[in-house]
């Protein structure tokens, strides 16, 4: 599984800002799914042709049909990871763009979308649990921090951090001054999940 990595803090806060839960979305279908990612799609820094931009007319199809078929193509894949969690659906996409760098749909393979393996959490040790559940309460923690709290080495929290974080249970804002100052959270779209886990395991008493 591939992580979920954003090393610029601004577009990881203003990320968080739209992934706010101002409103309870219920599940989609895929034909709206595929309306409520095209309403987003300039916020990700992508801007379908437009139809009279056809430069490909004589030659196949128009550069508008070939991004409406990436669309359609990310969608399917995205209904199968997030089973019609919109905002899930919206944040994985985001990330999946910022991370392979790219500027339009039909560019980006439908097998780079970023999957989240919510298994992952059962897989998780004891430490790992209580780790995550710190920073849940804490609404995200640094790496200096967690070491405090657990009484750690910097290199064993970061090695902590990382390995939750590649597990696609963490989203970084990174320091380039001091990787002791990386900053971790539990995205979003994915707290509910989280808690609900810690708290079956008795790692949180509520949420």
């Amino acid at each position: 599984m591939k992580p979920m990595y954003g090393k610029d803090s601004l577009r990881n806060i203003k990320l968080l800002i739209l992934l706010k839960p101002l409103v309870q979305l219920k599940y989609f279908t895929q034909t709206e799914l595929t309306t409520f990612l095209t309403l987003y799609l300039p916020d990700m820094g992508i801007n379908l042709p437009h139809e009279s931009n056809n430069t490909q007319e004589n030659e196949g199809d128009s550069a508008l049909t070939i991004e409406l078929n990436a669309l359609e193509s990310h969608t399917k894949t995205l209904m199968k990871i997030c089973q019609g969690q919109p905002r899930l659906a919206l944040f994985i996409l985001k990330q999946s763009i910022d991370e392979h760098k790219v500027s339009k749909l039909s560019d980006l393979n439908s097998k780079d979308i970023f999957t989240i393996d919510t298994h992952a959490l059962k897989s998780l040790d004891e430490e790992s649990l209580f780790a995550l559940a710190e920073i849940y309460v804490h609404g995200g923690l640094t790496v200096e921090h967690l070491s405090i709290i657990f009484n750690m080495s910097i290199e064993e929290s970061s090695l902590k951090l990382e390995f939750l974080s590649r597990q696609g249970l963490l989203i970084t804002q990174y320091c380039e001054s001091d990787f002791a100052r990386h900053f971790y959270q539990i995205p979003p779209v994915l707290s509910k999940i989280v808690a609900t886990h810690l708290l079956n395991h008795n790692k949180l008493f509520s949420f």
